[in-house]
């Protein structure tokens, strides 16, 4: 309902970048919280805010491209991600090691 309201309002590529950036500090909240309300304040919006902003960036990738190409190629590229993701992941344990692997100061 939000969406609909606000999709001829709102400017999609501001919406995007601005989602992106928000995406990131909540990103950083919910991993780097030592307490229980940062985290849980975080944690709570993240996905409202990750489907508020795909929404527009879908509707960004529509209007750019009138084709449908870039719309309709994107839940395979999420899906190739998805997939090598885990892959990857062991790989680069396996490979590390995870004490070591866990031990970086990040």
């Amino acid at each position: 309902m939000l969406l609909t309201v606000l999709q001829r309002r709102l400017n999609r590529r501001t919406v995007v970048l601005a989602g992106a950036a928000l995406q990131a500090a909540l990103a950083m909240t919910i991993t780097w919280s030592s307490s229980l309300w940062p985290y849980a304040v975080a944690a709570s919006v993240f996905v409202a805010l990750l489907i508020f902003t795909h929404t527009f960036a879908f509707g960004l990738l529509a209007a750019i491209d009138p084709s449908g190409r870039a719309v309709a190629g994107t839940p395979a590229m999420v899906m190739v991600g998805a997939a090598v993701g885990p892959i990857l992941a062991g790989t680069l344990v396996k490979t590390v090691g995870y004490q070591r692997w866990a031990s970086l100061p990040w």
